[in-house]
């Protein structure tokens, strides 16, 4: 049994491939990889795209370390361990 294709994540690859195409024409495009979809459903999932890279999601790249550093600290637990997981990783470097 073949997977069904995820025709939102198709639309997001043309989009990076040409930024500035009209919704007809990337359903011309997944028409040829064998997906449907509509120039509404098309223009929808490029709208949220352009939102979620506008509120955060497509940051700067002068923010992102401070981004990795935010998920470090998650990932972590909280700032304590975080910064304990630090001063072990210095130890193990200094020495």
């Amino acid at each position: 049994m073949s997977k069904k294709p995820n025709v939102s994540q198709a639309i997001r690859d043309i989009l990076a491939e040409v930024p500035d195409a009209k919704p007809a024409d990337i359903v011309a495009r997944l028409a040829e990889r064998g997906i449907k979809a509509t120039a509404q459903y098309v223009s929808t999932i490029k709208s949220n795209t352009r939102r979620a890279e506008r509120e955060g999601h497509g940051i700067s790249d002068e923010y992102q370390p401070l981004m990795r550093c935010r998920q470090f600290v998650r990932d972590m637990g909280g700032p304590e361990p975080a910064q304990r997981h630090l001063r072990d990783y210095l130890n193990l470097t200094t020495n």
